[in-house]
């Protein structure tokens, strides 16, 4: 009896010891896809006077929308018809300077954004800059937490990472959470960390898109719970076989553009080739309930309120002009 007793604690002891399955969840099959679903308003084209030509990201907050620019480079604020309001920043890599500036956030009520040099600079709002902090490593997209701390997707050419590392908010690393060793396969996704991603406060959980495919997972308390990825075959017309190989592998055409959480949804927005989409999730039954191809490809888009996004297009073949709308759900 004794012996029974302790296989069957044995047995409880492994049943919620075993690490917790992702569930995978696949787009359905022939989703209708919207071509009406929206309501664009063009406000300006921000190279006519401002020259701007190269937006890195943008964001828009307490009505006021900030542009990172990349050439000229500055960080430029703008009220929500487009016009400058004001404008900093200057090319260098000294306190305040930048060259090559990455994703903006809202810290704390600062303005903050990464550079590729191994910083990440701190304004206020109106665009005095406050200080700068040194980094170890160069990061792509980030998000700031319920508890104000920094989390980083990993990003390494030499092996595809789906890792993530937190920072406090003095700047010290505090654990990292994710896989770090994902399989490499030069030959397929060149490319493979998250791209964008979102920050649910309700729940304190983190959606990540990832490079050059369709895929989204789902974190909670540092446990991937969710991953939503495409239908068979949706990505078909752009797989083409690899001559050394001969494995299938993807042209590069899925983009993600930006991923935000409102509520009860999760906005998708992405490119493949040429084409532009927004596909809105049920983010609690992970459910997708609208796909909606949008008339251009935005390249940088920020979220303002209910279901209205601003949006900067500039086009393909070279074309240097900075386009802003102003971008309605319906």
């Amino acid at each position: 009896m004794k012996t029974l007793s302790f296989t069957t604690f044995l047995l409880f002891l492994t049943f919620f010891a075993m690490p917790e399955e992702v569930k995978n969840v696949r787009l359905p099959e022939n989703f209708a896809c919207e071509k009406s679903g929206f309501e664009e308003t063009l406000l300006r084209n921000l190279c006519e006077e401002e020259e701007i030509y190269r937006v890195v990201d943008m964001l828009v907050f307490k009505e006021y929308i900030y542009v990172l620019n990349w050439k000229p480079v500055g960080i430029y604020k703008l009220n929500l018809q487009g016009k400058r309001i004001a404008k900093k920043g200057r090319r260098g890599q000294g306190p305040g300077e930048f060259i090559y500036p990455g994703n903006i956030k809202i810290f704390k009520g600062y303005i903050i954004f990464l550079e590729f040099n191994k910083k990440i600079l701190f304004f206020n709002r109106e665009l005095d800059f406050i200080k700068e902090v040194k980094l170890s490593l160069h990061y792509g997209d980030f998000i700031v937490n319920n508890e104000s701390q920094i989390i980083y997707p990993v990003k390494k050419l030499s092996a595809t990472v789906k890792y993530f590392s937190v920072y406090s908010e003095d700047w010290k690393k505090i654990r990292s959470f994710g896989e770090p060793k994902t399989k490499y396969d030069p030959q397929k996704y060149s490319y493979d960390y998250a791209a964008r991603l979102a920050y649910d406060s309700e729940k304190d959980g983190i959606w990540a898109a990832f490079g050059d495919r369709y895929d989204l997972a789902y974190y909670e308390k540092d446990k991937q719970k969710v991953e939503l990825k495409e239908k068979k075959d949706y990505f078909k017309k752009y797989q083409e076989k690899d001559k050394l190989s001969g494995s299938t592998i993807l042209k590069s055409t899925g983009q993600p553009i930006n991923l935000v959480v409102l509520k009860d949804r999760l906005y998708y927005f992405y490119r493949i080739d040429k084409e532009f989409y927004c596909d809105i999730f049920n983010k609690n039954s992970f459910k997708l309930m609208r796909r909606i191809k949008l008339e251009r490809f935005y390249r940088r888009i920020s979220h303002y309120k209910n279901n209205i996004f601003f949006a900067i297009y500039r086009g393909f073949e070279n074309e240097e002009d900075n386009q802003l709308y102003r971008l309605e759900l319906k």
